[in-house]
């Protein structure tokens, strides 16, 4: 009951692919580290080409959040510091085995779920 104050399942999508793509991405590393090989940085190529080409085009449509109090809530909600918040963390050793790219992919489907949620309740008052 805990955990689901903090997490939320994204509903299934042809978008919420983008959300298995990115657990790949931050497991393979992981499965990589335990047989002793290194990527070379070809997963954050793949990342590049695959997960911000969608942010990107994603996050245009989203709605502001209008309370931004703490800095944890700012990177959480605002476009410009997931981005660089995720890229920083894929970029420095040790801390890339975090998931960063499920991070900010499962944060955008919600993002986007909320906005779909709020343009059907204008729809409806309308």
């Amino acid at each position: 009951m805990m955990f689901s104050m903090f997490f939320r399942a994204p509903k299934f999508s042809p978008a919420s692919i983008m959300l298995l793509i990115a657990i790949l991405l931050d497991v393979i590393p992981w499965i990589l580290l335990i047989c002793g090989v290194d990527d070379l940085g070809i997963l954050e190529l793949i990342a590049t080409l695959t997960i911000t080409p969608w942010l990107i085009l994603n996050t245009g449509k989203l709605a502001k959040v209008p309370t931004k109090a703490d800095f944890i809530k700012k990177i959480m909600t605002d476009k410009k510091w997931r981005f660089i918040v995720t890229y920083i963390g894929e970029l420095v050793p040790i801390i890339d085995l975090l998931p960063w790219y499920t991070w900010i992919v499962y944060y955008q489907l919600i993002a986007m779920e909320d906005a779909a949620k709020i343009r059907q309740q204008n729809a409806q008052a309308e």
